[in-house]
């Protein structure tokens, strides 16, 4: 919900300058783009977020298999590709993941993923 409240915040809009010199203004899509990975729903669609696919996966790895194994491979989530690369991604991630199942899950975002 709250990060619903904050898409409807209001966004100062930027202005860039195109190769061929015009101009364009952008504003709340710059957040929108990169909400819609942690809630479809924005965009119209039923499946689950990134943080929630994530969550279901350490839980499934819990399940099945052996706590030593378990406690080791849900230590550590890595983000790779570009889509991971806006500001923050990493850290909200983090966020999401460690209210679902606690501190004890690593996330770790590469710089040159």
């Amino acid at each position: 919900k709250s990060s619903e409240d904050a898409m409807e915040r209001e966004v100062k809009d930027i202005t860039y300058e195109l190769p061929d010199c015009q101009t364009v203004n952008v504003g709340r899509e710059r957040f929108l783009c990169t909400e819609i990975l942690f809630n479809p729903h924005l965009a119209g669609r039923t499946h689950p977020g990134m943080t929630d696919i994530i969550s279901t996966v350490i839980s499934n790895l819990r399940t099945d298999l052996n706590p030593a194994e378990s406690e080791e491979i849900t230590k550590c989530v890595i983000l790779t590709g570009a889509g991971t690369m806006p500001m923050g991604m990493c850290e909200r991630v983090k966020d999401e993941i460690g209210r679902a199942h606690g501190d004890g899950v690593k996330v770790i975002a590469p710089p040159e993923r």
